[in-house]
């Protein structure tokens, strides 16, 4: 019976925007089509530029304003730029907050590489992937720390 209601399930949720109730646990499944954004390259490069390889951060304490306020960072793992710090007190869980930039992440905005234009993201797991992009096609600036750092203007 779970296994038909699975097959049902997983059927659905690629044939419906709003959402399927799960008949099992009663929750919504959805599927979202994620995009990588410019904001979210500028996040790559600001890591790149606050650490070292391989060193975690605690994002939300050291990153600019308007990369915490985009609430987009933790987006980024769907794609395998960037990953959770492990919690070592209980494996199961990551330690909140703290980041790093991955090797692909790098050569991503190193340009070095393409990845997924799209993800398709159901309870925190990628589902599918879609399309094929460079940062350079995404983002062709590079980054420019001074023009981020520069006070808002006023209205």
């Amino acid at each position: 019976m779970i296994g038909h209601a699975k097959a049902e399930l997983e059927e659905a949720v690629w044939t419906t925007k709003e959402g399927v109730i799960c008949p099992v646990c009663n929750s919504n499944c959805k599927v979202y089509k994620m995009p990588l954004t410019k904001c979210q390259i500028s996040m790559l490069f600001w890591l790149r530029w606050k650490t070292r390889r391989g060193e975690y951060i605690h994002f939300n304490e050291n990153a600019p304003r308007v990369f915490v306020k985009s609430a987009s960072v933790g987006k980024m793992k769907h794609w395998g730029l960037i990953e959770q710090a492990p919690n070592v007190d209980d494996p199961t869980k990551n330690k909140l907050g703290y980041v790093r930039i991955t090797d692909l992440g790098l050569d991503f905005i190193e340009d070095k590489c393409r990845i997924a234009k799209y993800v398709f993201v159901m309870n925190d797991m990628v589902l599918k992937q879609e399309g094929s992009v460079t940062r350079r096609e995404l983002h062709p600036e590079d980054f420019d720390l001074s023009k981020l750092m520069q006070p808002a203007r006023a209205s």
